[in-house]
Parts: C-alpha cells; structure tokens; sequence
C-alpha cells in the first residue's frame, strides 16, 4: 500500500509539474521585453515550429525552429546536440540575446512573483529572493551582480532555473503525436497508403535513405555531415560548425546529465560523445514524422519544400569547394539522382508520415 500510495504522489506531481510548466512555456514574461516566450517559435498551431526560414524572437537567429513532437525520444537537444537532456535546452534559450535574452536572476524573479505556490507545491520551497542584497533583479555568469553573489546563493538560483526546465519537459512529454497514414499500413490497412506513397517507401530504402533514417522515429539520433547550405549570416562569420562546436561546452556544462542538477547523474551519454573530423559541420538527423507540416527544411531553414530535400539529398549534398556549407560529408551519406518520378513519390511517402487530423 505505501509502495501504490507513493507512486501516485509521484503521478500527481508529475501531472502538476507539467500544467505549470505549459504556464512556464507560454509565459512571455520570462523574457527581456516581456514580449519573447517558448510559445514564440514553438508555435502549437504549426506543428510547435514556427514556419520561418530562422527563429525570430529577442533577435534573428541563423538556425531553423525544430518541432517538438517527439523531442522527449532524442537523446541530444537541438540541431547540434548542445544539451543532453530535454530540460537544460530551456536554460540555454533564455539566457542567448536572439532567443528570450532574459538571465537566470530574472526567471528566478519571474517564478517567486507569479508562480510562487504552484512552483513550491512541486519542487518545495523558493530561496529568499526577497532579499534584494543578496538576489539582485537580474544577472547571470559574467554579470557583476552574479559573481558578487555567494555561491550557495547561486546554486539555489540555478537550482530554480533548473527546475522551472524540468516542468517544460514535463510539458512536453505530454505532447502526443497522431497515427499517421504510414502507421495504419504497417498496422494492416494496405489502402492506407496511396500507391505512390508505397513506391515511395520503396525508394527510400532503394536509396540507403533508412541507413540514418530508422527506428519508430525515423531518425537514428546521430550527428552527420550533409552540406546543407548555412544561414547567410553563419557563411560571413566562417560557417555553421555543427555537432563540433558545442561538445566542449556540453561536457563543462553544470547542467549537463552528469552534473549536480541532473536527477540522474549519469555521465552514459557524454561518454557516447565521438572527437572525430566528421563532426564539423554536422547535425543531427531530423525525424521525419510529421515532416510535410514543418517546412522549411534544414538547420538553415535553406530547403524550401520536400522536393527540395530529396533532390539536394540526391546530389549529395553541396560540393565541398561551396562555402555555404562546412564539414566532409558523411561516408553513408552517397548521391543516389533519383529520377523525377522517383522523387515525386518519395515525397509522397514523406506526406504519409504526417498525422491524421480530424
């Protein structure tokens, strides 16, 4: 009875932990100019993307606003693996000037004005943020204000911060994904898909397309270099680096999986981490399920259609002379010039990924 008794308490609090943080996701106080939330490029109206080319939020971005469908199954966050975990990618966005731009003092603020009872009833009590001498309004690493903070002080304000990404996770594990036309085929409804969709299946796998695009989630959770053109603006300052520009800063990282933070305190994931060439340039290969509502495509946003995607995929990707794009493709990765037809029905197998609606 105590064993059934504690599993609910700890239901429930998840449960909570997910309605506050829908409230946390859709705040647009969080941010510097009270105008910038989570809901901001996450739209749920669109799939939880944005449609645009590059996010826009605080300021411009360079990299494309991916969906959130299914992002509890991945093991890295974001294009280049820059958080192991789904809650630490909060904490990176609020904090970067073109997302929230907001700092961990002003979120911990946000939380004791607004949240105070609901935050305390799942993650216990607050510090006291009260106290103005020793909680400034706002600041984070680097900022005066925070360094001249004890360090005590500033675990318990990271502490918040952590926790008010954990109830965004719990948010977003409550996101559920449809059955798609492809999931009734497989389930014995041969009509389910039309015939050129199941063509188009069959060229996929013709084409090693499944060799990184496999499992339920139609992504093998990996990291590889396409030469998929970069954002303008990352091709003038030298390139989109990719998956090999962040793993120093995800291994330092106080809110890495491994890290006094975590719940799990488990390192399996950072040992995973490969230091290999074929990590410039590379990003981690996209689900394709719900993929015909989540143009455009890319980390750039540079592929405007599906047909697009299969026809640059086909070309294998930019040539390694074209400086819109950094990294060695990917040894898996080969030219397969698919015909015109054979492209149309590869989209039309695409398509077939996407979920029913009412």
């Amino acid at each position: 009875a105590a064993g059934l008794i504690g599993w609910m308490w700890l239901t429930e609090r998840r449960a909570a932990a997910a309605v506050l943080g829908q409230r946390f996701f859709e705040d647009l106080g969080f941010s510097s100019d009270g105008r910038v939330g989570c809901v901001t490029c996450h739209d749920p109206r669109r799939a939880f993307t944005d449609g645009r080319r590059v996010a826009v939020a605080a300021g411009t971005g360079t990299r494309n606003t991916p969906s959130l469908f299914l992002a509890p199954y991945v093991s890295f966050a974001l294009w280049d693996g820059a958080a192991d975990s789904l809650w630490s990618q909060p904490l990176m966005a609020m904090e970067n000037p073109r997302e929230h731009a907001t700092t961990r003092l002003t979120v911990a603020h946000r939380v004791a004005t607004t949240y105070a009872n609901d935050y305390e009833a799942v993650f216990g009590p607050l510090p006291p943020l009260g106290e103005g001498a020793r909680f400034p309004p706002s600041g984070m690493p680097g900022d005066p204000r925070w360094e001249a903070m004890s360090a005590s002080d500033q675990t318990a304000v990271n502490r918040v911060v952590v926790n008010v990404g954990k109830a965004i996770e719990a948010y977003e594990r409550t996101l559920a994904v449809r059955p798609t036309p492809f999931d009734r085929y497989v389930a014995g409804d041969f009509e389910a898909m039309s015939p050129d969709a199941r063509d188009g299946l069959s060229f996929m796998l013709l084409f090693s397309c499944m060799e990184c695009h496999n499992t339920p989630l139609f992504s093998d959770n990996r990291f590889h270099a396409l030469r998929v053109p970069d954002d303008p603006e990352a091709t003038r300052l030298g390139g989109d680096r990719g998956r090999e520009g962040v793993i120093e800063r995800l291994l330092a990282s106080p809110f890495n999986m491994a890290g006094v933070f975590s719940d799990a305190r488990d390192d399996a994931l950072l040992r995973e981490i490969e230091r290999t060439d074929l990590n410039l340039g590379a990003f981690r290969t996209p689900t394709l399920r719900g993929v015909a509502l989540t143009a455009p495509y890319g980390h750039a946003g540079a592929l405007a259609t599906l047909t697009d995607v299969v026809r640059h995929d086909g070309r294998g990707g930019l040539p390694e002379s074209d400086p819109r794009a950094l990294g060695i493709p990917d040894p898996r990765f080969r030219p397969f010039h698919a015909t015109d037809d054979q492209v149309q029905k590869m989209v039309a197998f695409l398509q077939a990924l996407t979920p029913d609606t009412d």
